[in-house]
């Protein structure tokens, strides 16, 4: 590849920027950047993004850490929430530890700060971690360490992948550089706790350019053997019903990788809300169909096979063009052929004479049809009411009246990202519930624990989107913690000395939010009748209103500069502390 002009790059990355708030400063927006290209092909959701992006002020000048368990991140890093009976053996485990330096010179240090964090991640367990680790890394570094140790009997495949990002040519790397990796990394294969493979790889303008100009297909060509007679319903909604061989169905879902790997082309499946459970009994079953290839019977026999969604769909001889393809049933069929067709060699797979039945209809993106569709699809019993929130009325309601108000709600999974929406107007199912969580239960330190249990059991979903809730509720309740987010944004990015303000600043979003949310309303517990009856001129919330929260919040945490958001009994002092600055607002205007 030719050298790409860092001018070229540069209008790329400056039409990126555009997206973001001008609270951002440009190296936050850099690593956005960074990791959104880099993990384009898995899909990942801006909150899953935004989760492996940690400060790297004390922390060995990591700027990106992400762990994947068979190609899943991992989002819960509670150890004793893990089951190992949900992966297989040789279950895949790798980890992304990035370095990004929006600069136009190579760091020599780096490979250095690499060694010194790889030596806390996978080197003697029996160190324990600096102090001066956040809670985020060490998080992290725990989880993958036990994570190890319990899939143990397993024999994970371990990948450890260091990627060093500047906005430098990669033919400006000097010979000292090259050696200094080279050695760094030698010494770190010898000193493991457990056998790992080490990668590291330097990504410069030319690789940024080639990763920004990647395009996962949405759309695609289904050859399909037979199909049935299936009858128009309208002029607007059409479909097909037609069997593919197993070997063409694979070829539709994949896409290749530079290292001509297959990949699973994750974007068809971004509207499916089935997770896929690997290894679990009913996967298993398939696969193990799925690699006897030399039985009597079918595929499709014994399979209840795939529906595709489309907005468009063409067909000449054999083969079906359709457009914004959204696989919305048989993710574990597909992932199960996925994991079997991709070790296949082509030969073996042109051998193979099998089918797969495929539902396809084509409707519009926004027809309410797609939801009906997407329901009735994955009613079966392995899949539980709590997977199928997306496509909830509620939810949809949600949707209409913000977008109403410019503001994207994100109920299926990168639908608005992939619209090239704003992202300081897009929101998720989760960044609401938490908001919900905390300002209506008073309850931040569970809407930050664990984020991913808020709304997993029924009545806990249920609570937080009540239906009988007035739809202002949510409007209002993203608005205020927005607000106090591009607040404490700016705090980081203005670079304050106070390092109370900068702890709070990370970790306190949604407890400012909380106490926000009470002075707003001037009562010491928000209930929904009460934030409901809010005129939207309340919500013009100044500075000096968010300052009183934060300080507030201060003396709840007593000042502290280590990160307290997670303590069960910091809801009560929060409690106590807002309740009294209220008491002290009355007393003065008596």
């Amino acid at each position: 590849m030719n050298t790409v002009s860092p001018d070229v790059v540069n209008s790329i990355f400056n039409d990126y920027k555009n997206n973001f708030s001008s609270n951002i400063n440009e190296d936050k927006i850099f690593e956005h950047f960074t990791v959104d290209n880099y993990f384009k092909t898995l899909n990942l959701s801006i909150e899953e993004l935004e989760s492996g992006l940690v400060d790297s002020q004390s922390d060995f000048g990591v700027d990106g850490f992400y762990i994947f368990i068979d190609n899943l991140l991992v989002s819960d890093f509670n150890i004793e929430d893990f089951d190992p009976k949900t992966v297989s053996k040789n279950v895949e485990i790798v980890v992304h530890i990035f370095q990004i330096k929006n600069t136009v010179k190579i760091h020599e240090n780096v490979p250095l700060k690499f060694h010194q964090f790889g030596g806390w991640l996978f080197g003697d367990t029996q160190l324990e971690l600096p102090t001066t680790m956040s809670d985020i890394i060490k998080e992290r570094v725990v989880f993958f360490r036990s994570l190890v140790v319990k899939l143990a009997t397993k024999f994970p495949k371990v990948t450890i992948q260091f990627h060093h990002v500047t906005r430098a040519n990669e033919s400006a790397v000097s010979t000292g550089y090259i050696e200094k990796a080279n050695s760094v990394f030698d010494t770190l294969k010898k000193n493991t706790f457990t056998p790992l493979t080490i990668r590291h790889d330097l990504i410069g303008n030319n690789s940024l350019y080639a990763l920004a100009e990647k395009n996962i297909p949405k759309s695609g060509e289904l050859m399909f053997n037979n199909m049935l007679n299936a009858p128009t319903y309208s002029d607007t909604k059409n479909g097909y019903v037609v069997t593919a061989y197993l070997r063409d169905y694979f070829d539709f879902i994949t896409t290749k990788s530079e290292t001509d790997d297959y990949l699973l082309n994750e974007e068809m499946f971004e509207s499916n809300i089935r997770d896929y459970q690997n290894r679990t009994s009913v996967n298993t079953d398939i696969e193990k169909t799925l690699a006897d290839s030399q039985g009597n019977t079918d595929f499709w026999w014994l399979n209840n096979g795939i529906t595709i969604l489309a907005s468009e769909g063409s067909m000449v001889s054999k083969k079906l063009s359709l457009e914004n393809v959204q696989i919305v049933n048989g993710l574990q069929t597909s992932n199960s052929i996925f994991n079997i067709f991709k070790n296949k060699s082509s030969a073996e797979r042109s051998q193979d004479e099998r089918s797969i039945l495929i539902k396809i209809i084509t409707l519009d993106d926004m027809d309410e049809t797609r939801d009906e569709i997407i329901r009735a699809t994955n009613s079966q019993n392995p899949v539980t009411v709590s997977q199928l929130r997306s496509s909830d009325p509620i939810q949809r309601t949600i949707e209409l009246f913000l977008k109403s108000k410019d503001i994207f709600y994100d109920r299926k999974k990168n639908y608005y990202k992939n619209q090239h929406k704003p992202r300081a107007q897009i929101f998720s199912i989760n960044y609401l519930a938490q908001a919900i969580v905390s300002i209506i239960d008073s309850n931040p330190v569970k809407a930050r624990s664990n984020p991913t249990i808020l709304i997993k059991k029924d009545e806990d979903y249920t609570k937080v989107f009540n239906s009988e809730y007035d739809i202002k509720i949510f409007y209002y309740a993203i608005l205020m913690r927005n607000r106090v987010s591009e607040y404490l944004k700016s705090i980081q990015k203005n670079k304050s000395d106070d390092a109370v303000l900068i702890n709070i600043a990370k970790y306190y979003e949604l407890h400012v939010t909380r106490v926000l949310a009470s002075l707003v309303t001037k009562q010491q517990n928000v209930t929904p009748t009460i934030l409901s009856h809010l005129k939207i001129s309340d919500l013009n919330i100044s500075d000096d209103k968010i300052s009183d929260s934060i300080d507030i919040l201060k003396k709840a945490i007593e000042y502290s500069e280590i990160d307290l958001s997670k303590k069960a009994s910091l809801n009560i002092k929060l409690t106590e502390e807002t309740a009294k600055y209220l008491e002290n607002i009355d007393k003065n205007s008596i």
